[in-house]
């Protein structure tokens, strides 16, 4: 699953066993850097 929201794409996709790839280039983590974010909320992006 790619997503930029981590509530919704991200965390509920890793909740049902979907591995996950935060989207940072556009949306709402545009320009931020995701590793933080994934951090809290306990998801490890593919490639980490």
């Amino acid at each position: 699953m790619c997503g930029d929201r981590l509530h919704t794409d991200i965390v509920g996709a890793a909740a049902v066993g979907w591995r996950t790839v935060p989207v940072s280039g556009d949306g709402l983590l545009a320009g931020l850097d995701p590793t933080a974010y994934c951090d809290r909320s306990g998801t490890t992006p593919i490639g980490a």
